[in-house]
């Protein structure tokens, strides 16, 4: 677990810098990467799934710029001692306001509402 940890920051760490697009321009920002979740209560151990999602953002000036997206997360966990896991699948639309600190850098705030799209236990 502390090794998936490790290269999962690892990866995010190493990203390369790009200077932001300018004020009135429109973008699509893809973007994909692990989720790393479990399930309160005892017994249960993290499961590995995929996040993937979309973003469009307006730069509104050279500093600022809003966007929207659309993705999908999987969520779940392992039962200690049994083969049971369960699954969790999530639509997500992310609203976001992006303030650039300096080029390639932003810090962004907002919401996103998640859909589960499916639920399943699987034992075996």
């Amino acid at each position: 677990m502390k090794k998936l940890f490790a290269m999962a920051v690892a990866l995010l760490t190493a990203t390369s810098m790009f200077a932001q697009p300018e004020a009135g321009t429109f973008t699509l920002q893809p973007s994909a990467g692990v989720a790393i979740a479990t399930l309160s209560g005892d017994g249960t151990k993290a499961k590995v799934g995929f996040q993937g999602r979309f973003e469009g953002a307006y730069q509104v000036t050279d500093a600022f710029a809003v966007s929207l997206g659309l993705g999908c997360s999987q969520y779940g966990a392992k039962a200690e001692g049994t083969n049971t896991k369960k699954n969790l699948a999530y639509i997500t639309v992310p609203v976001l306001a992006n303030y650039y600190l300096v080029n390639g850098l932003a810090v962004k705030t907002g919401v996103e509402v998640g859909f589960k799209s499916s639920a399943e236990s699987k034992n075996g």
